[in-house]
């Protein structure tokens, strides 16, 4: 609705009450509107502007300032009509002039208010500020004030004030606020005990006043108390100490006198001060009762200057003899891994003075050295005088935990279990192959690293690798490196069923090899699985590489993108034969389980691969050489942090002379195969 048709809306409501005709309406309504300015300007040559300013959600039945009118007046000519303020609001239903009241600063500064008569218009509420003959507005016009408004209902409303000629009724200027008017839902809530000792300042009890409404609670609330029994409270017998303020720790006495056969009593005026929307306050109580038998307590929040009841709760509680000791059933001296429960939860029975069970106690169990939890910090004691944590969690620090377990307010001494976290083993299996197609009668490696990266040894750790289908019968060997004395087995034929020791930082290195079979699929799927009870995250324990055969592979010419993980794709660095040798680079950097660094084939087909192996902190070298058709043969050397670089070339074959030997050299290492001398190799890498 723009500001021409809802002025002539609320100009309407009045000269239809005058008993005005819809024709001279119409003829108003036909009067042409000219551009906004601030407000919307009826008529030209004015330059009366207005701001109107102030809260968005106003509390119910608060009178709230902080409303702002500001009209000015530009033009160095004055308003040819004097105006008034007129007043519009409207609300999601129809109003009537107590649901909301208008005041306005009588002098700019001064505080003081006074109130604007509302009157009903329609469904709407109007009201007009300024005398019957309204103020002038003259040149160079600049006035300010505050109102005040009290929304005494809940709901979205519009205030619109509007400059308004007394005489032709022009809206000069006109200014709205969208008002969502909110209001307090307090709710009180009694927690403690349901059983409690006679004779004993208790302690665990609480009221929690919760305001989910929309609104503050406008005042300040006190708690009044009454204790009601079966039989008359006589004055004397009970008493409450109630915290002075939220979370204080500082208890002082309610006083109690008898009110009917009941006991009452209120705390101080300023017990919890007025809450905002979606506040809570706990305050905390000890009531002491020194007669046995089953007693109600009711508590009230009451509002300090209004006397509101905002909200009141209650709760029953059974007063009862005193527990006299705590024994320990089970669950103590046990060991769990850190972060997890112990196997059986720690259960005591609670018994009197004259060894019998007592039921209904209020059972404590408070985690003490070490951290963890329990899933039940406060048990009820059953009919055998049992109670239980249900499930005690270990802390995440290895060594001793212990768990305190008391009636809290009784005369029985506490009693203390024990408990020993242990630290997990971290194990974790990668999978790497050494191609990135096959094709068939190749040779094909796969290398498995299994690391233990947690803070305690793992074992036995059990290692599972099957031959995969697509590989030739009897083709399957396997050596393994063991690394920071990790133990594992050798080497072996076939597939992989192995049980592992890892200490802290330790890795066992498998290099599996096999020849395609003429009749392979598609792809070679490899899978490798370990597993390990004491192990912390098993889903890194399992990896599957899958590699496509082909009906033909260039795996060792330049561009390919080589074996592991290159650094990049591999280019062409060297020819080698017994004159010449080549320089490579030996990366610290892992790019993955393992990284091929040089490698290269003969013209009949003889391969090698120098490869780095990244198990942990540690670097492995591995030399692998294969002829077509045959098991491919490994050297392998654990690397020093100072080995950066390293050398290949041939060299005498010694007692074959139609062979050479493929020697690798480097700082601290050296590594060597035999290898075919008649022929020159090929080699591409990644250039550094």
């Amino acid at each position: 609705m723009n500001i021409l048709t809802s002025s002539f809306h609320a100009l309407a409501k009045r000269l239809l009450a005058a008993g005005l005709s819809m024709m001279f309406l119409l003829l108003i309504a036909s009067a042409p509107a000219v551009a906004k300015g601030g407000g919307e300007v009826i008529r030209s040559g004015k330059d009366v502007r207005m701001t109107f300013t102030g809260p968005a959600s106003p509390d119910r039945g608060v009178a709230t300032p902080g409303y702002q009118m500001r009209v000015t007046h530009a033009n160095p000519i004055e308003v040819e009509d004097t105006v008034r303020i007129q007043v519009d609001i409207f609300g999601d239903e129809a109003l009537v002039p107590g649901d909301v009241t208008v005041e306005f600063e009588t002098t700019p500064g001064s505080g003081d208010y006074q109130i604007l008569s509302t009157t009903s218009c329609w469904t709407d509420l109007c009201a007009e500020l300024g005398d019957v003959e309204g103020f002038p507005i003259g040149a160079d016009y600049d006035e300010s004030t505050a109102w005040r408004f009290t929304f005494n209902r809940i709901g979205q409303f519009t205030v619109r004030l509007s400059v308004v000629g007394v005489h032709s009724h022009n809206f000069y200027a006109s200014e709205s606020l969208d008002q969502t008017v909110v209001a307090p839902d307090a709710s009180l809530d009694l927690d403690g005990p349901a059983s409690i000792d006679r004779g004993v300042e208790a302690s665990g009890f609480a009221s929690t006043l919760v305001n989910a409404g929309s609104g503050a609670i406008p005042e300040s609330v006190m708690l009044q108390f009454e204790i009601a029994s079966q039989q008359q409270v006589v004055e004397g017998t009970v008493t409450i100490d109630v915290e002075t303020a939220p979370d204080a720790g500082v208890f002082v006495a309610v006083p109690l006198s008898n009110c009917g056969s009941n006991l009452c009593g209120t705390t101080g005026p300023d017990t919890i001060a007025a809450l905002l929307p979606g506040a809570s306050a706990v305050i905390g109580m000890h009531p002491k009762f020194d007669v046995v038998g089953s007693y109600q307590i009711q508590v009230r929040a009451i509002g300090v200057d209004s006397g509101t009841e905002y909200a009141s709760a209650s709760g029953a509680v059974e007063v009862v003899s005193a527990p006299a000791t705590l024994i320990v059933i089970a669950g103590d001296g046990q060991t769990a891994l850190v972060g997890e429960a112990v196997p059986i939860a720690p259960v005591v029975r609670v018994i009197d003075a004259g060894g019998a069970p007592v039921a209904g106690a209020n059972v404590e169990f408070l985690v003490g050295l070490g951290g963890g939890s329990v899933s039940e910090s406060s048990v009820i004691s059953d009919s055998e005088g049992l109670a239980s944590a249900a499930t005690w969690t270990l802390g995440t620090t290895p060594g001793s935990n212990t768990l305190s377990i008391q009636v809290p307010g009784s005369y029985a001494s506490a009693v203390t279990v024990d408990a020993t976290a242990m630290e997990p083993a971290e194990i974790a299996l990668a999978v790497a192959t050494q191609v990135d197609s096959v094709t068939y009668g190749d040779t094909q490696e796969h290398v498995v690293v299994i690391s233990n990266a947690g803070s305690v040894a793992a074992g036995p750790v059990s290692v599972s690798i099957p031959v995969p289908v697509g590989y030739a019968a009897g083709s399957a060997h396997w050596t393994c490196l063991a690394i920071n004395e990790a133990v594992c087995p050798a080497a072996g034929d076939g597939g992989i069923e192995a049980d592992l020791e890892l200490p802290v930082g330790s890795s066992a290195i498998f290099v599996f090899s096999a020849t395609v079979a003429e009749d392979a699929g598609d792809t070679i799927d490899f899978r490798a699985e370990a597993s390990c009870s004491d192990d912390i995250s098993p889903q890194d324990n399992l990896a599957i590489s899958s590699t496509p055969v082909v009906l033909s592979r260039f795996g060792f010419e330049a561009g390919d993108s080589g074996a592991g993980h290159l650094a990049g794709n591999a280019v062409p660095l060297a020819v080698l034969d017994a004159g010449n040798d080549l320089v490579i680079d030996l990366d610290s950097v892992p790019f993955g389980p393992v990284m091929t660094v040089a490698k290269g084939a003969t013209a009949s087909g003889d391969r090698f691969a120098l490869a780095l192996v990244f198990a942990g902190q540690s670097r492995v070298a591995l030399l692998s050489v294969s002829s077509p058709g045959q098991p491919a043969s490994w050297s392998q050397v654990l690397l020093e942090p100072s080995a950066m670089q390293a050398g290949i070339g041939l060299v005498d074959g010694g007692d074959r002379p139609d062979a050479d030997r493929l020697l690798v050299v480097g700082e601290g290492f050296e590594l060597e195969r035999p290898f075919d001398a008649l022929q020159t190799i090929q080699v591409s890498g990644v250039p550094h």
